[in-house]
């Protein structure tokens, strides 16, 4: 990890967003306007996405890229992959680049998948002879032998981003930019993916990724970068940008500013601090499952425990953004315990968020414990199969939270 594979200095993005301030407007309304001269304008206004971004990523090293929705991860992978142009500052980019960004982005959905082989091979860099002894390889690592001639309008997501997948590695680039695009993926092709992912870190490929899975992050790559309200808010050691940025979602959480304003925004008044909350599967306490496992909480809500009256819930978090949430558990008690019997949930890292409110509806306490998925499992459900049990608090002891996670606001 010597030279510099990408180097960006000062850049910044800006877009042009026009509001239509009422009504409808249809082409014959705009002609109609410009006939008689008075065509209908919009006012303009200036967006800024990204601003001030200075980065140089070593040959070699793999970087993840963190930070919560419209903070401009994704733009900053389209000025990478040339998609999108700087409004200012430099870009440098040393060697040949292959981004999957947007799913089936560059297929035309009305050639067939082999086609389109030849066609972003070219786009890439590589020659129609390159392409010639390539072809094959890209088919059978898509699994799409049945269906390379068919048009790619009648594939499936899976099967376009298998082809876009194959396409993109197997054309050899020297850096490679993905933006969350292999969570379409099933878990066969997925095991492929980070397969074919790890062997490209073995020969010394640049990664850069965007992904909401911080865990990855943290034990994956060489490099991280914490993107907030289109600035750098940290950069440099994966746990400890990682660390940081779970610190700040807390904060706006318990703010209720999860995903708008700046970190200097306005904190709530703190809730009283509960006993605890403890993590088990069927031996004991634990802090990483599997999809499909049991899990139970068993909650401790201190000294002060809630309203009789009032009522608790749970929520499941990944990066901030709630997956679940249970239904609410009337008359909370001094504890609690709350099971899980199949936890299925996709590989990642998650929060467990227990609050507590009053008999008006006024939250009054709340904890949170990470745990993690370790293996690739379904997509994030809409409901889990859940229940509650009143429990003595004297019974569960008290959980120190874990590091970057608050367990009382």
């Amino acid at each position: 990890m010597g030279e510099l594979a990408i180097e960006l200095s000062g850049v910044a993005k800006t877009f042009r967003r026009r509001t239509i301030p009422g009504g409808h407007t249809t082409f014959k309304s705009q002609l109609v306007g410009l006939l008689r001269g008075s065509r209908q304008r919009f006012p303009a206004r200036e967006l800024r996405v990204l601003s001030g971004i200075d980065l140089a990523v070593p040959s070699g090293a793999a970087l993840g890229i963190v930070g919560q929705n419209g903070s401009g991860k994704s733009t900053l992978l389209k000025l990478l992959a040339g998609i999108y142009r700087p409004t200012a500052g430099r870009i440098r980019i040393d060697g040949r680049l292959s981004a999957l960004i947007e799913l089936g982005a560059g297929f035309h959905p009305e050639f067939s998948g082999r086609e389109n082989v030849y066609i972003n091979g070219i786009i890439l860099g590589r020659s129609r002879r390159e392409m010639d002894a390539l072809v094959e390889s890209i088919v059978d690592f898509a699994e799409l032998r049945e269906f390379i001639d068919e048009p790619v309008r009648t594939y499936s997501s899976g099967m376009y981003m298998r082809l876009a997948f194959s396409i993109a590695t197997l054309v050899d680039p020297d850096i490679l930019v993905i933006d969350e695009i292999l969570a379409v993926g099933d878990e066969h092709f997925a095991r492929k993916s980070r397969a074919r992912i790890e062997d490209f870190r073995r020969r010394g490929k640049t990664i850069v990724l965007v992904t909401h899975d911080a865990g990855m992050v943290q034990s994956w790559c060489d490099l991280a970068v914490w993107i907030d309200h289109g600035t750098i808010a940290a950069k440099g050691n994966p746990k400890e940008v990682v660390a940081a940025y779970r610190r700040a979602v807390a904060e706006r959480e318990r703010a209720g500013t999860a995903t708008v304003g700046p970190l200097e925004a306005p904190q709530a008044p703190p809730l009283p601090q509960p006993g605890g909350l403890r993590l088990e599967g069927r031996e004991g306490e634990r802090e990483a499952f599997a999809p499909g496992e049991l899990l139970r909480a068993a909650i401790d809500w201190g000294a002060e425990p809630p309203d009789r009256a009032g009522a608790a819930r749970a929520e499941i978090r990944r990066a901030g953004e709630k997956v679940w949430e249970s239904s609410p558990r009337p008359a909370p008690g001094p504890g609690l315990r709350l099971e899980i019997p199949s936890l299925s949930l996709p590989e990642g890292d998650y929060e467990l968020v227990v609050s507590a409110s009053d008999g008006a509806g006024r939250e009054r306490s709340r904890l949170a414990r990470a745990f993690s998925v370790r293996r690739a499992g379904g997509a994030a459900p809409a409901a889990l199969e859940h229940r509650w049990a009143e429990e003595a608090a004297a019974k569960i002891e008290r959980a120190d939270p874990p590091r970057g996670l608050t367990a009382g606001a």
